[in-house]
């Protein structure tokens, strides 16, 4: 339903963003180094499940290969965004004449800030809906699309609002764009859609837009964040050396690094001993429950529920999962 543009349209005031036309995934690579995307700016606020300033400046750098992987999953799921575009659109009341998309088009903000943007979509004007739910807007809004599974949903979709990270994102599109507003649409588990609506929120939009700049600027003054502790820093220094091609390194001069390898020996200790304990407090609970599916006792709520486990997929057999909720008022 939506309808392919060269050019999104210009906000209220008439701006537009600077733009640059790539053929194909390599160019669009190339190109996405030099600028901070909406899916990067939450990392710049510490605020993004994924990723880290540690891999991001390596990234941005050079300094570590991509990760991009264009898998077949990757593939669907952009299909699938598709549909999910046109049809909260068609429920939201735009047609092909008032939802918009850019494809090949990369759209940036000029400044030293770099920031970079390529949404899903864009209203030409805020429908009945889009006011209902906003008040007053004007111009055309950010529309930005999610397919999301139902048990990721139930974990991180909490409080009736998605992911920081994500309104992080549609927050770095409208400064990028101009707009003053933005929705963003999820289908939940195949079946359910969510649509949450924003204004543009000014404070928000400088902490991103500052955070590009000294990100650039460390950059330009050769300054590396610190490795830290999260996945997406452990994972990117393992792309950056896939194997060994040295036989032996002399590190003796380096005096961190013998209180790194005390302390890590240190928490490899306490990581079995935790484990063990953890281990042993589960088996208690589960002999105390048995053959239950709930238990209650003082402050606790124990579950401890049968599934079947579809032949199809693998062996059949039952398989039970015990989670435990403290009662705030016991």
């Amino acid at each position: 339903m939506a309808n392919h543009v060269k050019q999104f349209p210009a906000n209220k005031d008439g701006y537009t963003p600077a733009s640059i036309e790539y053929d194909g995934r390599e160019q669009w690579l190339g190109i996405r180094r030099s600028f901070i995307g909406g899916s990067e700016a939450a990392i710049l606020l510490n605020k993004s499940q994924w990723g880290s300033q540690y891999s991001l400046h390596m990234e941005k750098t050079g300094g570590a290969p991509s990760d991009f992987t264009d898998s077949t999953r990757m593939q669907w799921g952009r299909r699938l965004e598709y549909s999910i575009r046109d049809g909260i659109a068609e429920d939201l009341g735009y047609d092909d004449s008032s939802c918009l998309y850019a494809e090949s088009t990369y759209l940036y903000k000029e400044g030293e800030a770099k920031m970079g943007s390529t949404p899903d979509a864009v209203f030409t004007h805020a429908s009945d809906k889009v006011l209902e739910a906003l008040g007053h807007v004007e111009g055309p809004g950010v529309f930005e699309i999610k397919n999301v599974d139902g048990l990721i949903h139930n974990q991180k979709w909490t409080d009736d609002e998605p992911p920081l990270q994500y309104i992080i994102q549609l927050q770095h599109y409208m400064a990028v764009m101009g707009y003053e507003w933005g929705v963003l649409g999820a289908l939940v588990g195949g079946n359910q859609p969510y649509v949450y609506f924003y204004r543009a929120h000014a404070d928000t939009q400088l902490a991103i837009e500052t955070s590009c700049v000294s990100f650039w600027n460390d950059i330009a003054a050769g300054k590396t964040p610190p490795v830290d502790n999260s996945t997406a820093t452990e994972s990117t220094i393992k792309r950056m050396h896939p194997r060994a091609v040295v036989d032996e390194v002399d590190l003796t001069a380096d005096n961190e690094l013998p209180l790194i390898c005390a302390s890590y020996k240190i928490a490899k200790a306490e990581e079995k001993e935790i484990g063990e304990k953890i281990r042993g407090l589960r088996s208690k609970i589960m002999a105390k429950v048995g053959d239950a599916a709930q238990a209650r006792c003082e402050g606790f709520v124990l579950k401890y529920p049968s599934r079947d486990v579809e032949a199809y997929m693998v062996k059949p057999r039952t398989q039970r999962t015990l989670t435990i909720k403290e009662l705030v008022n016991g």
